[in-house]
């Protein structure tokens, strides 16, 4: 029989059923992330506006050759009502008119280190061919933040990539993504 103990030498204490009497404490994974490794970036753009509808105007992809990125959250805004956002998988090489890189903000501040991402936004990405649309938010109220959560995430593998594409014809848009970095596999 083996005896689990702490660094102290404190032998886990067993019930008469033979269960552990352990203390847990719960704690979400990006959170735990953040505070232990500093893996949790913001990617933020302000006042894009689509050359016309239906243009690609963000777009995000893993660099990584071993780790998994997940979005985890998006929260975007438009100035104009009515307007669809569509979150799509692509495949193939960005061509940009100017492009402007995204920078990632570190959401901990004891850590100055960056992902394995590229990301930029521009007024319409070419050069990409989607593989399927994952998520719309219809940004119907101007001037107002519209939140997408899902608790199975976005994961990005290694050379995944990701793009926004506005169905409206106007409109300048702004927005927040929330990118966690994934154990290696």
């Amino acid at each position: 029989m083996t005896t689990i103990r702490d660094p102290d030498g404190q032998g886990m204490k067993v019930n008469n059923e033979g269960r552990a009497l352990v203390t847990s404490i719960q704690e979400a994974f990006d959170r735990h992330e953040n505070h232990e490794h500093g893996g949790v970036w913001s990617y933020t753009f302000e006042d894009v506006n689509p050359a016309g509808a239906n243009d690609k105007f963000f777009y995000i992809e893993n660099t990584s050759t071993t780790l998994d990125y997940a979005i985890t959250d998006i929260r975007a805004f438009a100035s104009t009502a009515v307007g669809k956002m569509s979150v799509k998988l692509v495949t193939g090489t960005p061509s940009y008119i100017t492009g402007t890189d995204v920078t990632p903000l570190s959401r901990n501040t004891r850590f100055n280190r960056a992902p394995s991402i590229s990301c930029k936004h521009d007024t319409d990405i070419t050069g990409l061919s989607d593989t399927g649309t994952v998520f719309m938010m219809n940004l119907r109220v101007a001037d107002t933040d519209y939140k997408l959560s899902t608790s199975a995430n976005i994961i990005l593998a290694p050379g995944g990539a990701m793009a926004f594409e506005w169905e409206a014809a106007t409109g300048e848009i702004s927005a927040v993504i929330s990118v966690v970095e994934l154990e290696a596999v």
